[in-house]
């Protein structure tokens, strides 16, 4: 549903970086050496960000690389200081404070990455623990999941701000940096996650009004029908709050098209079952008043709208 792969290609590249600041012609001046081992490393993660981008639909990128992503952002960064704290030309200095730019583009980028693989990863449990008919563990997931949203959302927004940052530095070094980087492709997935992250919200609230329709259901066998009734009007509320959350989706003019299918499918999911809870709560309401035959129709209109 997120297109991780639109991060993928925001290359900086790394070569042309060193070598448009001049690096090859301050060799020997103090700093020079640890400049260039940090262009190394920020070069070696480039490559395997353009490996990430190569990785099938159904592909996530692998922990171990971006733990190895970050690693050598780490040791960058130690020779970005190295050579900070002795540098006197003044190509090198510059050249130390775009690296630190890189850097930091480079680490909010698999960090996103990362946050977007723990959202999948979510995703992909709450979907089995519905099926294994565990609400109440898909409830604990689902907030943890709006966590991981919401820590992706804001690293995708701060690798936007890096980016910005490279492209300043670009201006201060008189356009000598190249730089390969689509900044519309990154704020499409800005926005993209932007929906995601409100979907992921109506999913929390469809999961506690499935946990509702559970506790009623629970209540009816045991013939509480007070308890059964303040249930199911629970869940018809999280059911109404999670159905205008996916219509108000559904009618945004910037929802991607390529998540319109899922949003149409989930709102119509969400509208079915606050109409089964709304008869689910009539049919109490029935059987509190003695109204047996009203309680049997009600939850046979329930069942068929579930269908």
């Amino acid at each position: 549903m997120v297109q991780r792969r639109e991060f993928l290609r925001k290359g900086v590249s790394v070569t042309a970086v060193a070598a448009a600041v001049g690096l090859s012609g301050c060799l020997g001046q103090e700093g020079s050496e640890d400049v260039e081992a940090a262009f190394d490393l920020l070069e070696e993660n480039q490559e395997v960000l353009d490996e990430f981008e190569e990785l099938e639909d159904d592909e996530l990128p692998d922990q171990a690389e971006i733990d190895g992503i970050k690693q050598r952002i780490d040791e960058a960064e130690d020779h970005l200081d190295a050579a900070d704290a002795v540098a006197e030309d003044e190509e090198i200095q510059e050249a130390v404070q775009l690296g630190y730019s890189i850097a930091e583009f480079q680490l909010s980028l698999v960090q996103a990455l990362e946050a977007i693989n723990s959202v999948i990863h979510g995703l992909d449990t709450i979907v089995a623990q519905i099926d294994a008919d565990r609400v109440d563990d898909a409830l604990e997931t689902s907030e943890e999941l709006l966590d991981d949203a919401s820590e992706a959302n804001e690293k995708i927004s701060e690798s936007i701000d890096a980016l910005d940052e490279i492209d300043d530095d670009r201006l201060d070094t008189q356009e000598r940096i190249e730089l390969g980087v689509d900044k519309a492709k990154l704020e499409r997935v800005d926005n993209e996650f932007d929906v995601f992250e409100e979907m992921i919200h109506g999913f929390v609230e469809m999961i506690q009004g499935l946990q509702a329709l559970e506790a009623m259901i629970d209540a009816l066998e045991d013939e509480n029908l007070d308890d059964a009734l303040d249930k199911a009007e629970i869940a018809e509320f999280e059911f109404e709050s999670a159905a205008s959350r996916f219509e108000e989706i559904e009618d945004d003019p910037d929802l991607p098209a390529h998540m319109e299918a899922d949003v149409i499918e989930i709102s119509a999911d969400a509208n079915d079952l606050r109409d089964a809870t709304g008869h689910y709560a009539d049919g109490i309401r029935a059987a509190q008043r003695g109204d047996w035959d009203a309680f049997e129709e009600h939850m046979e209109k329930a069942e068929a709208a579930l269908e």
